[in-house]
Order: C-alpha cells, then structure tokens, then sequence
C-alpha cells in the first residue's frame, strides 16, 4: 500500500502544524520553511495561511493533486502522474504540465514571491515528466525544485 495523505509547506509558520497533533514533520526543510504530513481526508485550506504556502494530496503513491497559494490566494495547481490522476477520474488540464509554459511561470513567479530559490524550468520539466513510480517522490523532487526542501539523497555538503 503506497502513501495516502496531505502535506503542506509553508514559511515558517510552526503554528499551522502544532495546531493539527496528528501531523508529523517531513523530510528536510530548507531554511526558512517548515513541512509536515497529515493522514488522508486532512488537506489544509491554503486560503487561512499568510505567505506562501505549498498543499498537496497524495492518493495510495498513485498520484497528487498540488496547489499553491500565496496570501491565501492560489496561485497555481498541477497533479503529478497526470494520466493516473485522469484514470481516478479527475479532471487533467488539456496541456500536460510540463508543456505548459504558462503554469511554468506561475510556478516561476510564486518562487520568487515566496523568496525561494530562482526556478530552475528544465528541473521542474524532467520532474514533471520524470519516470517515477510513486508520486511521493516526484513530489520529493519538486519540493526540492521549487526550493522548499532538500532531497532525500541530497548529501551534506551538497546543501546551501
């Protein structure tokens, strides 16, 4: 059985987390953010955190449905395993997300806004398109494209 639940990510708002006792942090944040797991049915409503702020719904490791916000106002949505996400019967933009250079620069503009490391497009595009098996680790991967969090396997001195 794969990964079902709800992370967010967020600029050090510390409280969100304690506020919800069931949620554990994630992985490891980059300076400035905090990350924490809840268990399904538990996503956050962007729309009460100030800042920016990073949600995403992982169903069985199959796919997830990511949303960001900034100030409460989303800002830009994708899911990761697209065709999989289309087969639970959820509905899937007509340009894939890593074709769409639209969303690429909403993406763009909410990592400068949230003070994040300047968007790397080719990363996110091979996130996007990448081979993974489980959408927990593409979104992994694109926390970490999207400046938010390390990778797993990132080593030490690697880390900025």
């Amino acid at each position: 059985m794969g990964t079902w639940g709800a992370f967010i990510a967020h600029r050090d708002l510390v409280e969100l987390l304690e506020s919800r006792p069931d949620a554990e942090p994630w992985g490891e944040p980059l300076p400035g953010w905090v990350v924490g797991f809840d268990h399904p049915g538990e996503e956050y409503d962007l729309g009460q955190v100030p800042g920016p702020a990073l949600g995403a719904a992982v169903f069985d490791s199959d796919f997830a449905m990511v949303t960001a916000a900034f100030n409460g106002v989303p800002a830009w949505s994708l899911a990761l395993h697209e065709a999989t996400a289309a087969d639970y019967g959820l509905p899937v933009p007509a340009v894939p997300a890593a074709e769409d250079t639209a969303l690429h620069d909403r993406i763009a503009a909410w990592t400068a806004a949230a003070g994040s490391v300047p968007l790397d497009r080719d990363a996110l595009r091979r996130v996007l398109t990448g081979g993974y098996v489980f959408a927990d680790d593409a979104l992994a991967d694109l926390m970490h494209v999207l400046g938010i969090a390390h990778r797993p396997d990132d080593p030490p001195m690697s880390r900025g």
